[in-house]
């Protein structure tokens, strides 16, 4: 190879490198990896006394088990009575996607203890950030159920070069309150990061729910909380779609934050309910 030729490839080469270490992704990869700066307790602080810890236990408890009992309640629910699926949304002309019993105001109804979905969707922030994306879930009429959803990310750079790594989480979550057309849910699982170099591991909290209002409209939110590998994790996801038979098509919008850094942009996918 001649000089000039090699001389160009490196300076090529190195200022790939250099936007590579700039970019969003790689953000990410040094947040996983880099734990915050540890404090050293102030063994002088202000400590309440135990009538106030008490009083603070009391106010704070109801506060944070509002997101559950308050749907649970205003939806009527009661945790004897279980819930049975159609075989998607609005199936045969019904009023949601979950019939609690008793089951002889629809003569017709086919009750299913277990059912599912998968998903398939497409994100942009029409700038330089790809994400490609999946998810199955399966649940029960038991309340009980199984969640994963895998974020492949490709982020391009000027010189025409790429990075990208993969996001992803798996939770099985408990159905607290359901309605024929309110399901909401919320359980724990385990976050996921991988990419050429490592892979790293979180803890993940998650709290959705689907919302039918009225034949062919499907509302679905999820937010997750957690961590992966030594960053903080963040998740909020909404989505609007019209049902076609049993499939979804449906638009909406990502926000995943990790360590501060945001991947985020408007979607469009394709769910298949069964």
């Amino acid at each position: 190879m001649k000089p000039w030729m090699a001389t160009l490839l490196t300076v090529l080469l190195g200022t790939s490198a250099a936007l590579a270490q700039s970019g969003k992704l790689q953000q990410v990869r040094e947040a996983v990896d880099n734990p915050a700066p540890s404090t050293t307790p102030n063994n002088d602080a202000f400590e309440p006394p135990d009538d106030s810890e008490s009083f603070i236990g009391q106010t704070l408890g109801p506060i944070l088990l509002a997101p559950f009992w308050l749907p649970h309640t205003a939806l009527n629910d009661d945790f004897e009575r279980d819930g049975y699926f159609p075989f998607y949304p609005y199936a045969d002309h019904f009023n949601g996607y979950m019939h609690r019993e008793p089951l002889s105001d629809y003569p017709n109804f086919v009750p299913r203890e277990v059912a599912g979905r998968l998903s398939l969707d497409y994100g942009d922030n029409f700038d330089d950030l790809q994400r490609f994306s999946g998810q199955v879930l399966l649940e029960t009429s038991a309340r009980f159920g199984i969640e994963a959803r895998g974020n492949y990310y490709r982020e391009h750079f000027p010189c025409g070069c790429v990075d990208d790594l993969f996001v992803g989480h798996f939770d099985v979550f408990y159905r607290f309150a359901q309605h024929e057309k309110v399901q909401m849910y919320a359980g724990l699982g385990a976050n996921m990061f991988d990419d050429r170099y490592k892979n790293r591991w979180g803890f993940n909290f998650t709290y959705g729910a689907d919302y039918f209002p009225c034949q062919p409209l499907v509302l679905s939110s999820v937010m997750d909380l957690g961590t992966l590998g030594d960053a903080g994790l963040f998740h909020l996801r909404g989505t609007v779609g019209v049902m076609l038979n049993r499939w979804e098509i449906f638009t909406g919008y990502d926000y995943l934050n990790i360590g501060g850094t945001a991947l985020q942009g408007p979607l469009a996918g394709v769910r298949l309910w069964f």
